[in-house]
């Protein structure tokens, strides 16, 4: 099945445009989704997974409406927000089986679904420990655990890795590529390595619009050729300013040019913090 957004727009009172116009095909597979905070990643998000309604546009999930029938999707779903909060008393696994109960795991089986999600998600150790004396890596990997009870077709993680170590982090992407393999997975992050590394298909989002969708792979190969690295301060005439990078703790500049800017600048690799940059401006640049 595939995610289908066509023109969805949302404004949020006071008159804050948190999307505008944004359409999206996803199929199957990992989907990721780049921008800057306040780009508009967490409302769509909310929008897709039935939470806030948008004032226009529309979202299909198979031959499902979401907007006229937002029950039936909720059946199929997995979603993981920013932000989630639990009964710290309650031990791991309880919590964990009560989520599962909810999401219609049937009880003659709940226990082995709920060993299970706990062993993929590295939460065995801590099973009949309280949610309340977790870490936040933990908290956040009880989080995904929840997320993918009840086999979803759609799952959206708004930054599922953030508190986690690179091990955990690697351990959690082995997780969602298996499930990618069956459903459609919708992740936001501000990780772009991560996206390049394990999301086949990405957009970014830049003041609620749209930028740019695609391959990762096929966005950083468009930028072939076109990529400086030079003395680090203000872009030269006739280039586009990207980022500031380090070579041996020296601090240099990336810019967007058909041509060499000037002396000192040689060609660079373009990568996919490149596109990002190019893309969501120099509001970007810290």
């Amino acid at each position: 099945m595939r995610l289908v957004l066509n023109a969805v727009s949302k404004r949020y009172p006071g008159g804050v445009t948190a999307l505008h116009d944004v359409t999206l095909d996803i199929g199957p597979g990992m989907f990721g989704l780049l921008g800057p905070n306040g780009a508009g990643k967490s409302t769509l998000m909310r929008v897709v997974a039935t939470l806030l309604r948008p004032d226009s546009g529309s979202v299909h999930f198979g031959e499902t409406d979401v907007l006229a029938a937002p029950g039936q999707l909720r059946q199929i779903l997995g979603y993981l927000p920013q932000e989630f909060g639990f009964y710290p008393a309650v031990p791991v696994h309880e919590t964990l089986a009560h989520f599962a109960a909810l999401k219609g795991v049937a009880a003659a089986g709940r226990h082995d679904v709920v060993e299970s999600l706990l062993a993929r998600t590295n939460l065995l150790g801590v099973r009949s420990r309280p949610v309340g004396t977790l870490s936040g890596g933990m908290r956040q990997r009880l989080g995904v655990a929840i997320a993918l009870s009840g086999n979803p077709q759609l799952l959206i993680l708004d930054e599922p890795t953030a508190g986690l170590d690179p091990t955990e982090r690697r351990r959690l992407y082995d997780v969602l590529l298996t499930m990618a393999a069956e459903c459609v997975v919708l992740l936001s992050t501000h990780l772009v390595e991560d996206v390049y590394e394990y999301c086949p298909a990405m957009a970014i989002l830049d003041q609620g619009q749209l930028a740019i969708s695609g391959s990762p792979l096929a966005m950083v190969q468009a930028l072939q050729g076109q990529v400086w690295q030079g003395p680090a301060g203000p872009a030269p005439a006739g280039t586009r300013a990207l980022s500031v990078s380090y070579e041996a703790g020296v601090r240099m500049s990336r810019v967007l040019a058909d041509h060499a800017p000037g002396a000192g600048w040689v060609p660079a690799a373009p990568t996919l913090d490149d596109v990002y940059f190019l893309h969501v401006g120099d509001r970007a640049l810290t």
